[in-house]
């Protein structure tokens, strides 16, 4: 419902749209269904020269006669995250893994062309394709030319708190297990390194689908908000300490736009150049503490 609303104010000039409920189950891994809009597809398709899939997940609602006119753009490669939340402890059953990639591979393999966002992903797709992946390193080009997002230091140097800030949906796996780190390690060394300095550390949590457990006396946990830009402009240092993802980060991209420092992991900084002004890469907690 709020799709359509958000849609029907949209002042983007689509003109035409339709949304449908997802009826996949539940899973670890990326799945789409609706009845709806496979038959809807069986029944245009023919229509349009081009049509643009967004992930290989949502491939299956197409006809197999439609993807010879597929663009298939990849935000980034499903079975390595899967992999990455198997390396951190999650329990992926091997055999998951295994369909994932196939399914992949054959999504690549049938569409006519496949697009990556990172260098680092088009090279797999060319490896399972033997065919050369196009690179589209949108997300993060706006930012060398944009003056939007230059803001003033946020800190005076006598100031008595350190503001920190986490923006996520915190449904996503990946980001659960950002924000455990944040808090359970992370943070402790944070408060150590500034404790002989007489700074007070606050953590801002904000996003939806907060889990209980993050609820605790030391950390703000605010939960939705209407307004991300009020967030990045109040926080002295945004947090990302992503461990599992591929692609290139939104919630990093954002940070730097609105003019944050932010400290984030190499995971986090996938397709980013490494000389952004205000970034800053560690992989440890005492690092990304310092």
């Amino acid at each position: 419902v709020e799709d359509e609303q958000g849609l029907s104010l949209s002042v983007n000039g689509l003109r035409r749209w339709r949304i449908f409920p997802d009826e996949s189950p539940a899973s670890a891994v990326p799945r789409r269904e609706s009845r709806r809009a496979r038959e809807l597809l069986m029944r245009i398709w023919q229509t349009y020269d081009a049509i643009h899939v967004e992930g290989h997940y949502l491939l299956g609602l197409l006809p197999s006669a439609a993807y010879s006119r597929v663009v298939l753009v990849e935000h980034n490669v499903e079975s390595r995250i899967l992999d990455q939340r198997s390396r951190m402890g999650e329990p992926i059953p091997a055999t998951m893994l295994d369909q994932l990639r196939r399914t992949e591979r054959e999504a690549w393999r049938h569409v006519d062309r496949a697009i990556a966002l990172t260098d680092d992903d088009a090279t797999q797709l060319a490896k399972w394709t033997q065919r050369p992946t196009l690179v589209i390193t949108n997300g993060w080009d706006h930012l060398h030319r944009s003056k939007s997002g230059r803001a003033a230091p946020r800190r005076n140097a006598d100031d008595s708190c350190l503001l920190l800030l986490f923006v996520a949906n915190y449904e996503y796996f990946p980001n659960r297990e950002a924000v455990s780190w944040l808090v359970e390690e992370i943070l402790p060394e944070v408060r150590n390194l500034l404790q002989r300095r007489q700074i007070e550390v606050r953590l801002r949590l904000v996003g939806n689908a907060m889990p209980s457990h993050l609820i605790r006396a030391d950390v703000d946990v605010v939960g939705w908000v209407d307004d991300l830009a009020a967030e990045y402009r109040d926080a002295d240092v945004v947090v990302i300490p992503l461990r599992i993802g591929g692609g290139i980060k939104v919630k990093v991209t954002e940070a730097l736009y609105q003019g944050c420092y932010t400290v984030t992991t190499t995971v986090g900084a996938h397709g980013i150049p490494r000389d952004m002004p205000g970034l800053a890469v560690a992989d440890d907690a005492r690092q990304l503490a310092s």
